[in-house]
């Protein structure tokens, strides 16, 4: 009698039921939120430090700008490294997967464009002064109410896909719709300014220190831009409501864990296709009427099971049930 073997078993399977219908604690869950949350305080700050570059051209707020960036990377690094974990303690509820994947996936999208950004904008001046640059002022004054709600627009669509990843909904279109509106009246914006500023005013000849602080500012306004359509091009996409942790659920967890184990282990974790889950129920129905000899007495105590009977009445099962495979798999099966 395999009594280790069956113990084992056993043992295994009350572990699994007690962590899926008792209360556990989800500490990577947690501590993604709280990183997530902390990415996108940390992303408003820096949007407005480099707004206070370009409006003063302080070297202690390109100081600022340069550890914020650094925070940032770092938190996003801690970040990947929580993710794995964090869908595990969740698995038994795909909404939540679904939210906490795209809430992850909007924050990390957004890190590349603002590294690219700190590279163009954080660069000391020199200690100028944007008083002394008449042009500069005047622009400064066009752009900032724009400037000011664009920023806001991004703060907001951060926020929201937290919250609603928090309250596991999907993020209200307003905060979408308003971005986009922010981001049209500031492409105006930049336009009006330029001509207002660059065409119109009375600067005198242009030097080679005006160009430079003209190819800094629109430079400045291009990722600023670009980042909002950034955080815009990541709207999230309403679908259909899927069923929780339900009988239709664990059928297709143990189809998807069958379909993996059927290849040793080096198959995807994807959504296997027709072919995939005849072979994965054949394995299943195998396993079953192995176990069934295994933990009914009669069928344990049978004439079947003596000597070699068992090792060549498997071996019938799994011939029968499934067909002939690489040697990868037949290994995992065995």
């Amino acid at each position: 009698h395999p009594f280790l073997e069956l113990v084992s078993s056993l043992m295994g399977m009350a572990i699994g039921l007690v962590f899926v219908i008792l209360p556990y604690g989800m500490y990577a869950v947690h501590e993604l939120r709280a990183r997530m949350a902390y990415q996108a305080r940390a992303i408003s700050v820096l949007a407005r430090t480099q707004h206070v570059i370009a409006q003063t051209n302080s070297d202690a707020a390109i100081a600022q700008s340069a550890q914020i960036t650094e925070t940032l990377r770092s938190n996003a690094l801690h970040m990947h490294d929580l993710r794995r974990n964090a869908m595990l303690e969740v698995f038994w509820s795909p909404t939540q997967i679904h939210l906490l994947r795209n809430t992850f996936e909007h924050l990390d999208r957004q890190l590349p464009m603002l590294l690219s950004k700190s590279i163009a904008v954080d660069k000391s001046r020199g200690g100028q002064s944007v008083d002394d640059q008449p042009d500069q002022v005047a622009f400064l004054e066009l752009m900032d109410p724009s400037w000011d709600a664009l920023e806001l627009a991004v703060t907001s669509v951060n926020d929201e896909m937290i919250l609603s990843e928090m309250e596991r909904r999907e993020p209200s279109d307003a905060c979408w719709s308003e971005l986009d509106s922010c981001i049209q009246n500031f492409g105006e914006k930049v336009q009006l300014a330029r001509r207002q500023v660059c065409y119109t005013q009375d600067c005198g000849p242009p030097t080679a220190e005006s160009i430079e602080r003209h190819t800094r500012r629109m430079a400045h306004l291009f990722f600023v831009e670009q980042h909002a359509r950034t955080v815009l091009a990541q709207r999230p996409v309403h679908r259909q409501p899927v069923l929780e942790w339900t009988c239709a659920g664990v059928a297709t967890f143990i189809v998807q864990t069958v379909c993996t184990l059927d290849t040793g282990g080096g198959r995807a974790w994807r959504r296997p296709n027709a072919s995939e889950v005849v072979r994965a129920v054949k394995l299943s129905m195998a396993l079953i009427v192995c176990m069934l000899f295994e933990v009914v007495d009669e069928l344990r105590d049978s004439h079947l099971m003596e000597r070699q009977g068992a090792t060549m009445l498997f071996t019938v099962i799994f011939v029968q049930c499934n067909s002939v495979g690489s040697s990868k798999r037949m290994t995992s099966q065995r």
